[in-house]
């Protein structure tokens, strides 16, 4: 079954790659989307098969035809993820978009989609209330440097950005843009059911509504959303599977499962002639060059057919039932029910929760109910206030800082705080040395990120390079056809530099020559808002080890093991260099790595003076040591500070979880004790923890013992 789907997945690539336009765009990546869904959620497969069936008897039992039903209603909701709070999609450019999909669906005489077909019956209205009962213009903008770009790879986390209640809302995300020229894409309802949080319609900010003046203007008029949201209520391509479904017999359950769409032997693009690219029979037709499922150009699409409109009716009759239903477009204000107002209730997000110093950060009120005033407070933020809708904050010093938010309506405030919401890093100087061999877990200040929740880099006591352990990728064990596996470390000091080194080791063997895992190891300047790849190997460029590794994961010896030098002068002057590794799984092998070093040459005179010790009073050296107490007793620090400044201290245990974070701030010279609380002392169990004290630009970090005897 494994190499069926990848051989499926093989195929559509293959399809859509010959399906790109001259222009360097690519239409739609629904099927690709479909494909890497069934991947994760096999479950799909089932609700797809059974829906077929269903939708067959259906058909068969003449069911699906009845063209005097009620027009169906569907309440949208419009997600626009922005990179600043400049470059908004206005409120009137999302209703020339609603206006469009009701011109294309209803088959409006005098517009654009008074076309051949038919009238759909279905009807687009923006939310008027939201999920919690409050008043809503039915359009969320977000601020999100990271995501407002929009990579393929990034489904998952858009769309947990924000999402409503997918059996109530139609959600629409609409980023800035969509890398690699791609459109739009959308889910279709069969995977409604097992994955309800990617449920929706994603489309290019640049093509979304109509007569924006868009770069290119054969996809100006808004026809993408016509065309994903017509995947949405479950239509597939009109050239799906080349010609195919060719008879009476089978066109139902073939191609497009539509008969009266004449199968087409691949994607139209512009505005063709007249043709016909397949052969039916009893009655040989010409391609349906101006379906809206088609690609071509958006003034050239115009009209639904009737078997089409059937198809979407099987999926409103079961997958899509709950959203057109009286009492939902009573619960979403599309029948005209107005909400009585509420206080509005307080939400907010940050574009980075983990950053670095003097970096910019991106609040994004989140709020329901229509506030209609806002008051941030950013303790240790530069304004440490806002009243601003979407503000933005920088930090100048290290820490872990919260962030409160108070909205006002006529009818009331609401405020919401979070604890330790940003933690601000400094850099460790060089050099960086981490063989793993002194962890339990991960290295502290490093981070991971899971893609596809099936597993992510680990350390393992198997193997290293040149001792005991490693992190290994797993690909042998995860089913995640492409999925990225991400580790970072911890941030790292560049500033004084004149020369820098990255150096690693890692291992892989071929698991066959079809399943080709990837390794990248990147490298930010920024502290992450961008990234370059200075190494990428994969197949059997990456392999270290000969021949193949079938039958159980690859383990290496110390002979397959292969260093990689990467020169960092390009980050030279950052304090805020990241390295990170980058598993890409094709069901192959474990990819191992070990050994990282960052080795650097310090130039002293880069450095800034040091303070005049004529006028700075004793202590002259920063200093923070534990005070090694006795059975029982307290768990205290002391440290000197030449100069007035925040102090800071975390407590980590070695799996690097963050047990304690405060600050103290001297206001002259000195030397002061720090006693940690009470009851983190109590919930302490014997063993070695790990702090971290930060002042101005300086850091200790140590290990101290709890020693319980």
């Amino acid at each position: 079954m494994k190499k069926l789907l990848l051989l499926c997945l093989t195929s559509l690539l293959l399809l859509s790659a010959n399906a790109q336009s001259s222009q360097g765009i690519q239409r739609c990546y629904a099927d690709q989307k479909l494909q890497e869904h069934l991947q994760l959620f096999p479950e799909i497969r089932e609700t797809m098969e059974a829906h077929e069936l269903e939708y067959q008897r259906l058909l068969n039992e003449g069911k699906l035809q009845n063209t005097q039903r009620a027009v169906r209603i569907i309440p949208v909701v419009v997600h626009i993820i922005q990179q600043n709070a400049n470059e908004e999609i206005s409120d009137a450019r999302v209703q020339t978009q609603i206006d469009v999909l009701n011109e294309d669906f209803r088959k409006i005489a005098g517009t654009p989609g008074f076309g051949a077909g038919v009238d759909y019956e279905i009807e687009f209205c923006l939310a008027k209330i939201d999920p919690k009962g409050c008043p809503t213009t039915g359009i969320n903008r977000l601020i999100h440097a990271g995501l407002s770009s929009h990579n393929m790879d990034d489904e998952f986390q858009l769309k947990s950005l924000i999402q409503w209640e997918p059996t109530s809302y139609l959600n629409m995300w609409v980023p800035r843009n969509i890398q690699d020229g791609i459109l739009g894409y959308a889910t279709f309802p069969t995977s409604l059911a097992a994955a309800p949080f990617l449920d929706g319609v994603v489309l290019n900010g640049v093509y979304f509504g109509r007569g924006e003046g868009t770069p290119l203007t054969s996809y100006n008029l808004g026809r993408t959303a016509t065309h994903e949201v017509g995947h949405w209520v479950g239509l597939y391509h009109t050239f799906e599977g080349g010609c195919v479904g060719t008879t009476a017999n089978n066109c139902a359950t073939q191609g497009d499962r539509v008969c009266d769409t004449p199968p087409t032997a691949d994607a139209n693009y512009g505005c063709p002639n007249p043709q016909n690219t397949c052969t039916e029979t009893p009655t040989d037709l010409p391609d349906q060059t101006r379906n809206y499922m088609d690609y071509v150009n958006d003034a050239c699409m115009d009209m639904f057919t009737q078997g089409q409109k059937d198809r979407t009716e099987s999926f409103f009759m079961n997958q899509r039932s709950k959203i057109w239903s009286a009492a939902n477009l009573s619960a979403t204000g599309c029948d005209g029910t107005v909400s009585p107002g509420c206080v509005p209730t307080a939400d907010f997000q940050a574009d980075l929760v983990s950053a670095c110093l003097d970096a910019t950060i991106n609040f994004s009120d989140l709020s329901t109910g229509l506030p209609t005033s806002w008051e941030w407070s950013f303790p240790g933020g530069t304004p440490s206030t806002s009243t601003n809708q979407n503000p933005t904050i920088t930090y100048a010093e290290a820490g872990l800082f919260p962030v409160t938010l108070k909205v006002t309506n006529s009818l009331g405030n609401h405020s919401k705080t979070r604890n330790g919401y940003i933690f601000v890093m400094d850099g460790d100087p060089t050099p960086i040395t981490e063989s793993f061999e002194s962890i339990l877990y991960y290295p502290l200040g490093w981070t991971t990120y899971d893609e596809d929740g099936l597993g992510t880099w680990e350390l393992t006591n198997k193997t290293g390079s040149q001792g005991t352990k490693s992190m290994v990728c797993k690909n042998f064990d995860f089913n995640g056809l492409g999925s990225k596996d991400q580790i970072q470390s911890q941030v790292i000091d560049l500033r004084y530099t004149t020369s820098a080194t990255l150096e690693f080791d890692y291992a892989y063997k071929l698991f066959n020559f079809f399943r080709l895992d990837t390794f990248r190891v990147k490298v930010t300047g920024d502290c992450g808002l961008t990234y370059n790849t200075e190494f990428q190997a994969g197949g059997g460029d990456l392999a270290t080890a000969s021949g193949l590794a079938v039958g159980a994961p690859f383990v290496p010896n110390a002979t397959q093991w292969k260093t990689q030098t990467v020169d960092l002068a390009p980050y030279l002057g950052s304090a805020n260099v990241r390295i990170l590794f980058e598993c890409i799984g094709r069901n192959g092998q474990y990819l191992y790595f070990d050994r990282v070093n960052v080795t650097a040459v310090v130039d002293s005179s880069l450095m800034p003076p040091p303070p005049d010790t004529n006028t700075v009073p004793q202590p002259t050296s920063w200093e923070f040591t534990p005070i090694q107490a006795p059975f029982q007793e307290e768990i205290s620090f002391q440290y000197a500070v030449p100069a007035a400044g925040t102090v800071t201290l975390e407590v980590f245990d070695l799996w690097g979880k963050r047990l304690y974070y405060d600050t103290q701030i001297p206001d002259s010279p000195g030397i002061f004790t720090w006693t940690l609380p009470q009851d983190l002392q109590s919930s302490l169990k014997g063993g070695i923890y790990i702090y971290r004290a930060n002042w101005k630009t300086e850091t200790f970090r140590r290990m101290f013992i709890r020693d319980t005897r």
